[in-house]
């Protein structure tokens, strides 16, 4: 199968819905499947086979990440002029995604989206949410659903985001999927070494932006009462984003600068030992559709203290494999000290974590994905139009989503 990716966010974005594109991508050559992945150009980043980049620019605020421009040029005339191409998926609704969408009108192939972020809930890295409101965000979202033969969601709660932005397109869930063997049986001792932390000192561990959407002053408020009971711990926050200085003072102003590291990003070929060194897993993120990060500290056998989420939910057992809480930094410290004074619960904890992580096998999430492939290609066959009439049919769906209310 030839399989076209139309990706917003891709390489080197440091974010998982980049990751996880380019590991289903290899995944897919991997079952012997062919991959073209276009996303917008990151200056002076050098790709592998089949990736086209399209003129782009930073639009997102404090992000490093890139939209596509459609100008004329050599690479956007090499993807209007892909031959032997089988199905084209959209990856997020945005510019990739409706130069996707155009494509396969015009070579009158199946269009597929997948729905990775609440876009809605991240306006104010766009101009700094002067121009792109929620409600205009969840109308774009409410149009590239619609546009779409057929949706996939990572979860129950993605699918009902969907949903109440107006989007009738029929929808599969289908988790973004992890290789696994990376996080398993991985030796300690790499964090404690980078960061010169103590041997005998417990790591907490949080990966991912450090943006507002993600709570991560939670977690640093609920870390002084964790500290005070154990104070041979300490918060390691990896990533980068907006916030990164206002959290560094935050960490000054309740003296705990000397306990919490914010060590920016670390390369992804190192994440499994940060998370094989570390003891606990914490999470607080409001905007979660899947939440990578999580899945891939569980299947590191790492326990998470989670606040409560419609998406975490799918995730985490209480009791069993994690702990998810209020939104209270007492409550929350509580689950932490827990598991930092019972080592036995700890390691339990962690092993029914790994446990619970194997459906999020990347080889058998993509062997699912290719199925529901598989099973559109044969419904868009049956329906097979020409592309002058899907084209105008097309334009006037479009022209009627625009009037829609939300």
């Amino acid at each position: 199968m030839r399989i076209a990716f139309f990706a917003e966010s891709y390489l080197p974005d440091p974010n998982g819905v980049a990751t996880s594109v380019a590991a289903t991508a290899a995944e897919l050559e991997r079952q012997g499947h062919t991959v073209y992945i276009i996303a917008p150009k990151h200056p002076g980043y050098k790709d592998k086979k089949n990736v086209i980049r399209l003129y782009s620019v930073k639009l997102y605020e404090d992000l490093d990440m890139r939209t596509a421009l459609y100008l004329p040029e050599p690479n956007l005339i090499k993807v209007l002029r892909m031959k032997k191409l089988d199905i084209i998926h959209g990856q997020d609704g945005g510019v990739m995604s409706l130069l996707g969408w155009e494509v396969a009108r015009i070579k009158n192939l199946p269009f597929i989206g997948t729905y990775h972020t609440i876009v809605h809930e991240y306006t104010h890295y766009l101009l700094k949410g002067k121009v792109f409101r929620p409600g205009i965000v969840k109308a774009v979202t409410r149009i590239f659903g619609n546009m779409c033969e057929q949706l996939i969601a990572p979860t129950e709660r993605a699918k009902q985001e969907l949903r109440k932005c107006g989007v009738k397109t029929p929808i599969t869930i289908l988790p973004n999927g992890i290789d696994r063997t990376r996080f398993l049986n991985v030796k300690k001792g790499y964090l404690h070494k980078r960061l010169k932390i103590a041997k005998d000192t417990k790591i907490l561990l949080y990966v991912g932006r450090l943006g507002r959407e993600k709570s991560v002053e939670f977690l640093i408020k609920s870390f002084q009462y964790v500290i005070k009971k154990e104070p041979n711990t300490t918060l390691v926050l990896i990533g980068g984003g907006p916030d990164k200085d206002t959290l560094i003072n935050l960490a000054k102003e309740l003296n705990l600068e000397k306990k919490i590291y914010l060590p920016g990003f670390i390369e992804q070929k190192f994440m499994p030992q940060v998370y094989s060194d570390s003891d606990i897993f914490l999470f607080s993120s409001k905007t979660e559709t899947q939440g990578m990060a999580p899945i891939e500290a569980m299947t590191s056998g790492l326990p998470v203290v989670a606040v409560q989420d419609k998406t975490l939910k799918e995730l985490i057992e209480d009791g069993k494999n994690g702990y998810l809480t209020s939104r209270n930094n007492e409550g929350f410290a509580k689950k932490i000290l827990f598991l930092l004074k019972d080592e036995k619960i700890r390691e339990e904890m962690g092993k029914n974590a790994q446990i619970s992580t194997e459906r999020y096998s990347l080889v058998e999430t993509t062997k699912q994905l290719v199925d529901i492939y598989t099973n559109f290609l044969k419904i868009h066959k049956k329906k097979k139009v020409s592309p002058f009439r899907k084209t105008v049919s097309g334009a006037k769906r479009i022209l009627k989503l625009l009037s829609d209310p939300i």
